[in-house]
């Protein structure tokens, strides 16, 4: 082999390869998160930027697309099409009109192309264990919507890796069910007292 029949690469020349890759990877991940489900008007998930992947870490990615799926009530066989569900919700929804059908198609289109670019940020398990942590969150903002709840349970019984069930199943009653039910604990023994008192 001649040295002419080498290629001249330069370690600058490859920076910018790799940085332009991960600002198109970033591209598409920032058009799913803007895009809207069919019916939905609003959602508070930002575009990411560069330096908030760099402040936000590894698992920011899978935090962001929960957020947004979540928010937008994102069916669970277009965001993961592995997963066939039987909640009785928006899941199994008919999407009627041709529009609907076709933001759908996009969005589906634009998830799987992410799935390729982001391996193991969205992996089923991180996303589901990242989804079932975000409807908890939202139960809790709003404990009347007791569905949050629900769907956070039926995604966390989705996760394959049971010492990852087990792990998000303890943060959540940690963080959010403990407190609710050590207020009412609380209640019940101050009505208890005051029924005692006026005996």
């Amino acid at each position: 082999m001649e040295l002419s029949d080498w290629e001249a690469v330069s370690m600058d020349v490859e920076q910018w390869n790799l940085t332009i890759k991960r600002l198109e990877d970033l591209l598409v991940f920032n058009a799913v998160v803007s895009s809207k489900m069919p019916g939905r008007t609003t959602s508070d998930v930002s575009p990411l930027s560069v330096s908030s992947i760099v402040e936000g870490g590894i698992g920011i990615l899978s935090e962001v697309l929960a957020r947004w799926t979540c928010q937008n009530e994102v069916p669970l066989h277009v965001f993961l099409p592995s997963h066939q569900s039987d909640y009785n919700e928006s899941q199994n929804t008919e999407f009627s009109e041709e529009k609907e059908k076709d933001s759908v198609s996009h969005i589906s289109g634009l998830l799987e192309k992410l799935r390729h670019r982001f391996p193991y940020s969205l992996d089923p398990d991180i996303l589901l264990s990242n989804c079932s942590w975000e409807y908890a969150v939202l139960w809790s903002r709003d404990i009347e919507v007791v569905e949050n709840l629900s769907k956070a349970i039926y995604y966390l019984g989705l996760i394959q890796n049971g010492i990852l069930t087990h792990g998000i199943a303890m943060m959540i009653y940690d963080m959010f069910i403990s407190k609710k039910f050590m207020a009412a604990a609380a209640l019940l023994q101050k009505v208890q007292f005051r029924i005692y008192m006026y005996r």
